[in-house]
């Protein structure tokens, strides 16, 4: 009977990747919501940073909230599911950064010399 609890809850526990996208689609537009007005401003690794130390708790939070709905998520390979999503959050929001950054520089009207 064992055995059989084990399958079953082989069978039914998510995958690693669909737990970092679970956990990434959480905490991505919280992280924005923090950052979003000051890093178009700032140069890309600077950015990166704030990002990074913005959404670490953020995605910290979010991580223990589902590993209440997936108690084994705590046990096997919790803090590499944190870190793999808090590198998605942090590589998309740079990049979305980055956009955002060019799309401000080609608007802004560019100042020339007398």
């Amino acid at each position: 009977m064992d055995l059989l609890h084990r399958l079953a809850d082989w069978v039914g526990r998510p995958q690693r990747q669909q737990l970092v996208n679970q956990l990434t689609s959480l905490s991505l537009e919280k992280v924005w919501r923090r950052v979003a007005h000051r890093v178009p401003a700032m140069r890309p690794a600077v950015a990166r940073g704030y990002i990074r130390a913005r959404a670490i708790h953020i995605v910290e939070r979010h991580a223990e909230a589902l590993s209440w709905q997936h108690p084994r998520l705590q046990r096997t390979g919790g803090t590499e599911i944190r870190n793999a999503a808090l590198e998605q959050v942090v590589d998309r929001l740079s990049a979305r950064a980055a956009r955002l950054a060019a799309q401000q520089r080609a608007v802004a009207p560019t100042r020339q010399a007398a």
